[in-house]
């Protein structure tokens, strides 16, 4: 089993927004703990359906049939750079021309490659270990399912 570690999770049915906590991996479930105790997420390896490794960046995706609900989960191994561009604050300056856009910031197009930029940078460094995991939750998972005749 690999050490646990500190994780971002993103419950890609329920919100874009991202969670750090630590990851652990047991004979049985997939444990997603937060320091502040506010809550987490466990996940039965018997019901996961996929496990996938996103090639080119720190994250691999869990595939899961919890009481009959299809749930995917994505776990980042370094902080995830935000899924949309950040609005200008209300009591932001006025738009100069220095920013362009009339200083709306960069454009959505812009912040998806600064993204992908990001996260293909970090998967050079994590990559390897998001690789590891889900080598691991794949042979936990059968492991699982012997045990349990399914």
């Amino acid at each position: 089993m690999p050490e646990p570690m500190i994780v971002w999770m993103v419950e890609l049915e329920l919100s874009p927004d991202d969670v750090e906590g630590i990851l652990t991996l047991d004979e049985r479930a997939l444990r997603f703990d937060r320091p502040d105790s506010a809550g987490g997420r466990t996940i039965e390896l018997t019901d996961v359906t996929k496990v996938k490794r996103v090639v080119g960046s720190p994250l691999f995706l869990v595939h899961s049939l919890e009481n009959e609900v299809r749930r995917a989960t994505a776990f980042y191994l370094s902080k995830p750079p935000p899924l949309h561009p950040a609005s200008p604050a209300p009591d932001a300056p006025p738009p100069t021309v220095m920013l362009g856009r009339g200083g709306k910031g960069p454009s959505p197009r812009r912040q998806r490659r600064s993204n992908a930029t990001y996260l293909t940078s970090a998967s050079s460094a994590f990559g390897p270990t998001a690789k590891e995991w889900v080598r691991e939750i794949r042979a936990a998972i059968e492991a699982a399912r012997r045990v349990d005749g399914t």
